[in-house]
């Protein structure tokens, strides 16, 4: 079956063969883990992800036979979806500074009906504290806290040595919780 066939030989059957049911089935393999990696970053409007995910995939079409499989293809790909995601921040940073009027939308977790309210409290806090951190520093610590990848995978789709993603991944637990008491948040330490 085609879901049990590894990254390298779908890459070698679409650069060297064109084939499109391979190539289709890697987007299909990785095009969850881009768009969480894009909203990780803050790109949360869906006609920006749209645009630049079919960008993307369409670059990664043409240059994919470039990856050598020194990392998974997810690293590989992650670093290159996080250098187009940096390159849009930066022109909406940059138009924002340009059309200063504009403010950013606020957005919320809304909760269930059945959830807790300190449960939906506790997800608000987080929330607002997240997107509060340093684009890298979201990236890395969903990479290592919520994708679970090895340290050393983070490491080598954020370009920084091993010894980094743990010192980095300590203090960005210190900030959230420092962020999440001022809003409000008095709970348990994140572990």
């Amino acid at each position: 079956m085609v879901h049990d066939v590894p990254d390298h030989l779908l890459v070698e059957q679409w650069s060297k063969h064109a084939d499109e049911r391979a190539w289709r089935f890697l987007m299909n393999r990785y095009d969850r883990l881009m768009r969480k990696i894009l909203v990780t970053l803050g790109i949360k409007n869906g006609e920006d992800v749209e645009d630049l995910l079919q960008d993307f995939w369409w670059e990664q079409s043409l240059t994919i036979h470039r990856w050598k499989g020194n990392s998974s293809l997810a690293t590989y790909l992650a670093v290159a979806i996080k250098r187009r995601g940096i390159d849009l921040l930066r022109r909406q940073i940059k138009k924002r500074r340009t059309h200063s009027d504009h403010d950013l939308e606020e957005i919320t977790i809304p909760a269930s009906q059945n959830e807790d309210f300190n449960l939906a409290f506790l997800r608000q806090a987080l929330k607002k504290s997240f997107d509060r951190l340093d684009p890298e520093d979201r990236l890395l610590f969903f990479y290592r806290e919520l994708e679970g990848w090895s340290t050393a995978e983070t490491a080598k789709a954020l370009g920084v040595p091993e010894g980094t993603v743990k010192s980095r991944l300590s203090r960005i637990k210190q900030k959230l919780q420092a962020m999440m008491k001022e809003e409000g948040w008095n709970g348990t330490e994140l572990a």
